[in-house]
């Protein structure tokens, strides 16, 4: 499988790490062996090496797999049976040469092989080094082996035994999910399970290690080939349960991702799903899906894909298809299938069946050799179920959905031209309706015009008769001006006559008034004279009164005298007052008979005018005679014409009441129409709507299928 690209950093922290495990791994087992005489000198460590290297080969070939990435191999029983028998250099040197054995016999690579030589001679190095840390403080030691048995069995030695074995478990499984756990490789899901598999592995190896070390430290021959025998047994069954549930947990997920696929999931999402499933539980270099098109074998997943070495199998490819079999190939170059040229060496081919039809073809093939086996094999197996089922309802479903998405997408369109046409049809409704009333006002105002017509018609007639009655008026008005021509005359000589009067009557009301001015002169002197005399008749009473006795008499005459001036004084103004009344009154007079005089002056210029117009009259009666004779004749032919008119616009009011109707049928027709496709719209509408049930039953059918 081709994993995303990692940063070159990260890339280069993980180099370094697996240098890490293989040097200090190999460091590890030299300070070991350099160690060993000090900690049990003598053949029984050798062998113990030995036997224990071998253990750790076997359990490294059988080990359980419990996902593409981690696995379990019990070595904690040599390895901690060799450190409770106090051979802790024997076990180091058994973990990393047991580990580097197993793995190049399942023909790993020298470099994988020794970082998990290194990785496993590290965790024992970790557990052993815990196990002489816990036995220095409960005060136990080497020492104690000389009395026959390892310092963990005693009572006092159970907590160096915990120690030990939690130690060697944290290191063992810290350092080989370091870099599954850095890359990402495990999933939440996945590390529970695979931490549940850990724990229970862990306990089993410690009960195993604890069993084989008791049987070498207590029992004698041959109780300790009977413990080992029994642990072998044991562990053999305690692999097949883990094995069938681990196997039920991959199927699980394989049925799991089942009801993925058959819940309506596109092919393409489909086929990247059993990948991503296929990618967490077996190891590949590609995974190709092939189906059929137009007779042939055409790659359908990845969409791109590197085309080295492709062409070589082909011939296999075809050999599978046409057979119906699957075929798996361990080691490509052995069998001389390609060659060199191709860069994969293990190859399963598995047809992809429904029933009896070939729907295409899986191609799992890996670089290295022999990495499909049985488990493998059934699950590619399983896989190859899952994408022809897949095929088969994109095969049956895809059509359908194709049908459903274009009578929606026809219906959408049909709906939206519906719409438009129901709207033109409104629109013509409307229209129609405008042009309905638009006539039925046409037909008022026609028969307004045809009420005006007949008044007008009327008034002509009236005019008529108005104009022969004018031209008699005309001729009598003639007639009177003709016989009145010599009463104007003698009324205009008359008029000749007043106007000289009334000129000899200005004049001498003109002479009259200045005789009324003169006698106000005279009335205003007398009244000057008697306010002198009042005055003198004052300064007379004055001067009596001064004289006293003497004077009395002169006194009484100056009053006198001035009684009697103040009588005249009062008498010249009540004249001055008369003659002012009768100047005003002779003024007024006097005006008006110059006015008079003033508009008499042209009579006899306006009497021969006057005269003159007469005569004209007469004239202009004669023509006015004749001139209402043609109009009375003109207006009895305009009555005719608006008789006829009055005709026309009765037609025009019949018509219109016609183009009323037709116009109310099509408006009641468009609205019909409007209301037609209305409904056809709704009809399309539900039609939509079966169109998405349908489609959600084909969903359904295909999520039951």
């Amino acid at each position: 499988m081709n994993e995303p690209r990692l940063a070159t950093a990260t890339i280069r922290l993980l180099q370094g790490y697996a240098r890490f495990l293989l040097m200090a791994g190999g460091a590890a087992v030299l300070l070991a062996l350099a160690s060993a005489f000090r900690w049990a000198p003598g053949a029984w460590g050798v062998v113990g090496a030995i036997l224990g290297a071998a253990a750790v080969a076997g359990l490294r070939m059988g080990s359980v797999q419990l996902s593409k990435f981690s696995y379990v191999t019990m070595t904690v029983v040599p390895v901690g049976a060799l450190t409770l028998l106090g051979e802790p250099a024997a076990a180091v040197f058994a973990a990393w040469a047991g580990t580097a054995a197993g793995d190049l016999l399942r023909r790993k690579v020298w470099f994988a092989s020794a970082v998990n030589a290194g990785r496993e001679a590290l965790a024992a190095v970790a557990g052993i080094a815990g196990y002489l840390l816990a036995s220095r403080a409960v005060g136990l030691g080497p020492a104690d082996l000389d009395h026959g048995y390892a310092p963990a069995f005693s009572l006092a030695g159970l907590p160096v035994l915990i120690v030990f074995f939690l130690a060697y478990f944290a290191a063992s499984r810290g350092l080989f999910y370091f870099s599954l756990i850095f890359r990402g490789k495990l999933t939440a899901a996945e590390r529970n399970v695979l931490l549940r598999y850990e724990i229970v592995s862990a306990v089993l190896g410690m009960v195993g290690a604890v069993g084989v070390a008791s049987s070498f430290a207590f029992l004698g021959w041959p109780g300790p080939v009977i413990i080992v025998a029994f642990v072998v047994a044991t562990g053999l069954v305690a692999r097949l349960l883990v094995v069938e549930a681990i196997s039920s947990e991959e199927l699980r997920k394989v049925a799991a991702m089942e009801s993925v696929i058959t819940a309506g999931m596109p092919l393409g999402e489909s086929m990247a799903a059993i990948e991503e499933m296929a990618g967490r539980l077996i190891e590949w270099r590609w995974l190709h899906v092939y189906s059929v098109r137009d007779g042939r074998l055409v790659m359908i997943h990845p969409p791109m894909a590197d085309p080295e070495g492709l062409d070589a199998l082909q011939p296999l490819r075809e050999q599978s298809f046409a057979t119906g079999e699957a075929v798996a190939m361990s080691d490509l170059h052995r069998g001389g299938v390609g060659g060199a040229r191709i860069p994969v060496r293990s190859l399963v081919l598995q047809p992809l069946l429904y029933g009896r039809t070939a729907l295409g073809l899986l191609e799992v093939a890996h670089h290295r050799p022999d990495v499909y086996r049985g488990p493998e094999h059934r699950l590619i197996e399983r896989f190859a179920r899952q994408l022809a089922l897949a095929l088969q309802l994109d095969g049956l479903v895809r059509p359908m959905t194709d049908s459903a998405r274009e009578m929606d997408a026809a219906l959408r369109t049909l709906g939206g031209r519906l719409t438009s046409l129901r709207e033109s049809g409104q629109g013509v409704a409307n229209t129609a309706a405008d042009i309905r009333q638009r006539i039925a006002d046409q037909g008022r105002r026609t028969a307004f015009g045809l009420r005006l017509t007949d008044e007008l018609s009327a008034s002509a007639h009236a005019m008529a008769t108005d104009a022969g009655e004018t031209a008699g008026a005309s001729r009598d008005t003639r007639r009177l001006a003709s016989e009145n021509r010599g009463a104007i005359a003698e009324a205009i000589g008359r008029l000749v006559d007043l106007r000289d009067f009334v000129d000899a009557e200005a004049r001498e009301m003109g002479a009259l008034a200045g005789t009324s001015a003169q006698i106000a002169s005279v009335v205003e002197t007398i009244r000057a004279i008697a306010d002198q005399t009042n005055l003198l008749a004052l300064n007379a009473a004055i001067e009596a009164a001064r004289a006293g006795e003497h004077g009395r008499g002169f006194a009484v005459v100056a009053d006198e005298v001035r009684k009697l001036a103040d009588d005249t004084g009062r008498a010249a103004v009540q004249a001055r007052d008369m003659v002012d009344g009768v100047r005003g009154q002779m003024a007024t007079a006097l005006g008006r008979m110059q006015q008079g005089a003033s508009r008499l002056q042209g009579v006899g210029d306006l009497s021969r005018t006057a005269l003159d117009s007469v005569d004209r009259i007469v004239a202009a009666a004669e023509g006015a005679e004749g001139l209402t004779e043609r109009m009375a004749g003109r207006a009895d032919e305009q009555r005719r014409r608006i008789a006829g008119l009055r005709d026309e616009f009765g037609a025009v009011a019949e018509i219109a009441d016609r183009n009323g109707e037709g116009a109310s049928a099509v408006a009641d027709a468009a609205a019909l129409q409007a209301e037609t496709l209305e409904q056809i719209e709704q009809a399309t509408a539900s039609l939509a709507d079966v169109s998405e049930r349908l489609t959600g039953y084909i969903a359904r059918l295909h999520e039951v299928s």
